[in-house]
């Protein structure tokens, strides 16, 4: 409540806090600390957008620490911080939307610990986006679950992004890999989403994949009802 807008204490509260968490994210290893740091710079960033903004750039710095950080929680709500930050700066400043477009991407190459180095920063996802898809589609039989939830996940960005590109050189491999996907309990549920979110964006593609997803519909139990599906009634449908 201290942080909604037009509280009297609330630009005090929010410069406080938002420092406290930049603070926390600087200091020694301290994995309550950390968690707690990203939590709030997340509800901040909900609650008081325009305060928070100032702070994007120290934000941004230094929120690596979490998404580099052993537990996982903190890793998820660190980039959903990230996230809001990008979105922040698209509705507001395209300018600084390609700097910090780089920034990221070159951070997250760290990451993955790549060769290739980044040259054009003005259209990141455009100008890489064949060496982007390589790289998630070498981490798709990854043995850590929520790798291959991330690859699963965004399979229908890179899909919606170039669609006729992605048809024609990864939609096949897309499809066999999601379909395979289907069969792992763990991966079912983000399977399926995925499967329908790329049947839309490119559903002038997907026709000759569809016996093969009804197949393994009916074949496989709905990962939200967990009861069988009808397959009569997917055929007719």
């Amino acid at each position: 409540r201290l942080a909604l807008p037009g509280g009297t204490l609330t630009s005090e509260f929010v410069d406080f806090e938002v420092k406290r968490g930049l603070e926390w994210l600087q200091g020694e290893r301290n994995e309550a600390r950390r968690y707690s740091a990203v939590l709030v710079l997340k509800e901040l960033s909900t609650t008081a957008p325009t305060i928070t903004y100032t702070y994007i750039p120290q934000i941004l710095d230094l929120i690596w620490v979490a998404l580099r950080d052993a537990k996982l929680e903190t890793r998820q709500v660190g980039a959903e911080v990230v996230g809001m930050c990008l979105n922040a700066i698209y509705e507001r400043d395209n300018r600084q939307k390609r700097q910090w477009h780089k920034k990221v991407y070159e951070e997250a190459e760290k990451s993955f610990q790549s060769p290739f180095k980044y040259s054009n920063a003005q259209k990141i996802l455009s100008k890489r986006y064949e060496e982007i898809c390589k790289l998630i589609f070498n981490h798709k039989e990854h043995g850590n679950s929520v790798v291959r939830c991330a690859v699963i996940t965004s399979l229908p960005s890179l899909a919606a992004h170039a669609p006729d590109a992605f048809a024609n050189d990864y939609l096949a491999v897309s499809m066999t890999y999601l379909l395979k996907r289907l069969t792992i309990d763990s991966d079912k549920s983000d399977a399926f989403i995925a499967i329908g979110r790329i049947s839309v964006v490119l559903k002038n593609y997907v026709d000759s994949y569809k016996a093969n997803m009804l197949q393994q519909t009916i074949s496989c139990k709905h990962p939200f009802l967990n009861v069988p599906v009808n397959s009569q009634l997917l055929l007719e449908t």
